[in-house]
């Protein structure tokens, strides 16, 4: 994807859209000149120039230095409503995030928007931040087929209520729902279908996690960057009593303390070692890093290759290719 530079972003993404993607909503009743966008944290910024596009700007009334741009607006919330990248500098996270953005189908953009904004009453939409009702069960398995995934193991406890679908402007994903506990209600979800990657509209990543079905007597938990690795994991060397965790990438400090209560939790009868997970990349390492700073005593396990997809992938041609021979 072309690299664009601050000023090609702001031209390209008008900051009211993209506030309101992210869970600020617009407050009519004090005014369109000058728009003013809440979210459900508390924090509240008023737009300047909101339909000129390259021009827009806003300001926090409640916090000095907090004004500027789409640059500085998501500088200013890196950390808690974006996720951070340790290994990036402030500039660099901004780049990534709105970068991302733009990759986002343009359906999805809008909808983003769409959801965001007060009804005609002028109530704030119930699920401005989220939308579960949007999830539904999981039917088509073709594009979890196709990466080494078996359908029996699709039909197994721990997986089997832990990944659904998400069908937006004709386009299906399949969705791994993001909960802050086991069996707590869905706050967000990852998708994946074969051209995307990515989160749902409002997803509150940065303090969930995709975690399989915690078995009875579990005494182990594996900490992957997605939920296909976990998955791809199992299919290598199963293991039914262990509990199986994504983090969606970009590791955030609320997941780290997601995990940390994950554990706590599981650990409330019996030890639960940690095995980690992640990619054999620069990226990998940093997230290893981070987790091993908190649990000291996790144990990686690297894949033979990028990932452990990629390492499923090469094994099950490995059987195709010995089938022929």
């Amino acid at each position: 994807m072309h690299a664009h530079t601050y000023d090609e972003l702001r031209m390209r993404i008008p900051l009211l859209g993209f506030a309101q993607a992210n869970g600020y909503v617009l407050n009519r009743r004090k005014g369109v000149r000058w728009p003013v966008l809440e979210h459900a944290s508390g924090d509240r910024v008023i737009l300047v120039n909101a339909h000129r596009p390259g021009n827009d700007g806003y300001f926090n009334p409640e916090r000095e230095g907090d004004k500027g741009t789409i640059v500085q607006f998501v500088a200013q919330r890196l950390g808690w409503l974006f996720p951070k990248d340790p290994g990036l500098s402030v500039p660099g996270n901004v780049n990534r995030i709105l970068h991302d953005w733009l990759q986002l189908p343009y359906h999805e953009r809008r909808y983003q928007a769409k959801a965001a904004l007060p009804s005609r009453h002028g109530a704030k939409v119930a699920e401005a931040i989220f939308n579960p009702a949007l999830l539904t069960p999981l039917t088509d398995l073709r594009w979890l087929l196709g990466r080494g995934i078996r359908k029996a193991t699709l039909r197994l406890p721990p997986f089997r209520d832990q990944i659904l679908e998400y069908r937006s402007g004709g386009h299906l994903n399949t969705a791994f729902p993001y909960r802050r506990q086991p069996n707590g209600p869905i706050v967000g979800a990852e998708l994946r279908n074969p051209s995307f990657k990515g989160h749902m509209p409002g997803s509150l990543k940065a303090r969930s996690l995709w975690m399989s079905t915690p078995p009875v007597h579990a005494d182990r938990m594996l900490i992957c960057e997605s939920a296909l690795d976990a998955l791809s994991h199992y299919e290598l060397e199963p293991d039914d009593r262990c509990v199986y965790v994504s983090f969606g990438g970009h590791l955030a400090q609320g997941q780290l303390k997601a995990l940390q209560e994950l554990r706590e939790r599981l650990s409330s009868s019996t030890t639960i070692d940690v095995c980690l997970g992640v990619d054999a990349d620069e990226a990998g390492d940093r997230y290893a890093q981070m987790l091993t700073t908190q649990f000291p005593d996790a144990q990686r396990l690297k894949p033979e290759g990028k990932d452990f997809n990629e390492m499923l992938q090469r094994t099950w041609k490995g059987i195709a290719r010995m089938g022929m021979d």
